[in-house]
């Protein structure tokens, strides 16, 4: 029988969810979980190396390195968790949790044989299709190898090949160039070069730590192959904010690398609130799919009943945009799971049907090599700006079809204008809701990203990770206020603390029989975010009792409790003058 011990139950909030409900279902303490293992960021070599020991020396084997998101993938005993935990240098642990093909067990409806004959066919531009593989199909290889990268998280071969058929109809999909059906089945990025990333097994299945694996590979290699684009049609149920996503993370520091991202929304349609992960995440370019009804215009279309809805886990409309992903004919990997399984599904010899998301994400990142040839200096925000500014809005429905459906002249269009590149559309109202032990992480992820203001206003503030991220946020030039019960012994180490750091502090209770000002927490982050907790900020109220906090950038949330906070500062100044003028007197 497992019980967490005492130094797991004080750091479980280190812990992400599925972790977590993975701890509840345990049997015992020798069994085994490879988690990916998050350092504080910033370590030097040494301390980094330090962290590793240590972790040797508790039982751990430390599997892979991935620098790109600061962590390690460890494989440790279930009764060594809670030490690992409490190691100072340790920021998170995940759950290493598998991930899938987006499968529901196409090009010429985007408008692409017009750019064609504009001469945009994809030519110079890379696409890594991170998925099962990639066969080395006659439509890939003839008349010459347009496959120019190859990387197998899974087994370590060398050379090209798909065990399980989806990642060769996915590069199909995105580029294709038809030559075994005379042009027929050809993907919009029809010269586009392409690379291989193996990080999912015959079964189509594989480990988050592995995907970032080969993300990471794309990122060292992206200069010597020319990669533009990252194509992912894969995914999983989304079960915390993609800010805390170590799949997300890893994909937004691709995307800050220059490279453009996309990621199918999901099949889980047609309920609401069904995006997974990495989908979620608002910077990435997320895809659901339609049913083109087999006809080549899309006034017939629909939103396909599989796809995933809006919004996201935080509250964030997706997908961002919608292409065709029913009854796709695409790449055939003869002798792959897939082909052996549904023999009905082949076409002809060389090809093979398929439906999901999986399908639209790569025919939008075949429409984005198109954009890329074009303005090959374009930005992987230019041109998400171009696909959402040209999209044809067939649909009306932002949950479920984002902006609409991709058309590849509409996005030429508005990557060719003065304005294409228009600063990014006004990113969607969030609000999200957490509940301890989440808060704390949730205060912590926005007192580091604020970058310009910081106002608090919080009955006691004693958790010492988050005196220590106040702290800090000051010490990098943030200007910080916070307004603290001074009657309240327990404050004044942190007031003394804090004023020391640069922080601005006004008592709301002046200690001479006054009542505070309020019995919540509110945090106002570069005026623009707000959060709300029903208790104080300490360990107990953090760690062990049932509080819960929202956060939210809706300004008819924000303005009045704004509005409301710098009456409580005002009133606070006025009471400490009045104070110190009786005194004087």
């Amino acid at each position: 029988m497992y019980q967490m011990d005492h130094a797991l139950r004080e750091h479980l909030h280190k812990c992400d969810y599925p972790l977590k409900k993975h701890l509840s279902q345990a049997t015992g303490h020798e069994q085994e979980v490879t988690v990916l293992l998050q350092r504080k960021p910033d370590l030097d070599a040494a301390v980094s190396g330090a962290v590793n020991q240590f972790l040797a020396d508790c039982g751990a084997t430390i599997i892979k390195e991935l620098p790109i998101i600061d962590a390690v993938v460890v494989r440790l005993p279930l009764g060594v968790l809670g030490q690992v935990a409490s190691h100072h240098h340790v920021h998170r642990l995940h759950l290493d949790r598998t991930m899938h093909t987006l499968l529901d067990a196409a090009a010429p409806t985007i408008g692409t044989t017009q750019e064609w004959e504009n001469g945009l066919t994809g030519k110079g531009v890379t696409i890594a299709i991170i998925d099962t593989g990639i066969y080395p199909h006659p439509d890939l290889v003839t008349p010459h190898n347009r496959i120019i990268g190859f990387y197998d998280v899974i087994q370590g071969k060398s050379d090209p090949y798909d065990d399980n058929g989806h990642g060769t109809h996915v590069a199909g999909c995105a580029a294709g160039a038809g030559t075994s059906s005379g042009g027929k089945y050809r993907g919009p990025a029809w010269e586009a070069s392409l690379v291989g990333v193996k990080v999912l097994d015959a079964n189509g299945q594989g480990a988050v730590s592995d995907i970032i694996d080969g993300i990471q590979w794309c990122l060292q290699q992206k200069e010597k192959l020319g990669i533009r684009i990252l194509s992912l049609s894969l995914g999983g149920p989304a079960s915390e904010s993609y800010r805390n996503d170590p799949l997300c993370q890893a994909l937004e520091k691709a995307w800050q690398a220059g490279l453009a991202v996309f990621v199918a929304a999901g099949n889980e349609g047609p309920g609401t609130g069904t995006i997974g992960s990495p989908a979620i995440d608002p910077v990435l370019i997320s895809v659901g799919a339609t049913d083109d009804r087999n006809t080549a215009g899309n006034e017939d279309d629909a939103v396909a009943s599989f796809s995933s809805r809006g919004p996201t886990i935080d509250g964030l409309v997706k997908p961002d945009i919608v292409a065709p992903g029913v009854n796709i004919i695409s790449l055939r990997a003869p002798g792959s799971t897939l082909d052996l399984a549904y023999p009905q599904r082949r076409v002809d010899d060389q090809y093979f049907s398929l439906s999901g998301t999986s399908m639209a994400t790569p025919i939008c990142a075949g429409a984005a090599a198109l954009l890329f040839q074009a303005k090959p200096a374009a930005t992987p925000d230019e041109v998400k700006a171009a696909i959402l500014a040209g999209a044809k809005d067939l649909f009306h429905a932002p949950n479920s079809a984002g902006k609409g459906y991709v058309d590849l002249p509409g996005a030429v269009k508005a990557l060719g204008k003065e304005s294409a590149q228009p600063p990014a559309p006004p990113s969607p109202t969030r609000t999200a809701v957490a509940y301890s032990p989440d808060i704390a992480e949730l205060l912590w992820q926005e007192l580091a990203a604020a970058q310009q203001s910081i106002d608090l206003e919080v009955p006691v503030l004693t958790d010492l990770n988050t005196v220590t991220a106040v702290a800090n946020a000051a010490q990098r030039g943030i200007k910080v206020r916070l307004l603290l019960d001074a009657s309240a012994a327990e404050n004044l180490e942190t007031i003394r603390y804090l004023e020391a750091k640069g922080v601005a502090v006004q008592a709301f209770n002046s200690g001479s029989g006054q009542s505070g000002l309020l019995h919540t927490a509110i945090a106002i982050f570069d005026r623009t975010r707000v959060l709300l907790g029903s208790g104080a900020w300490t360990y107990e109220d953090f760690y062990v009792a049932r509080e819960h906090a929202l956060l939210t950038d809706d300004s008819q949330v924000t303005a009045p409790v704004i509005s409301l906070w710098e009456d409580d500062w005002r009133l606070a100044e006025q009471t400490s003058r009045s104070l110190f003028h009786a005194v004087r007197s």
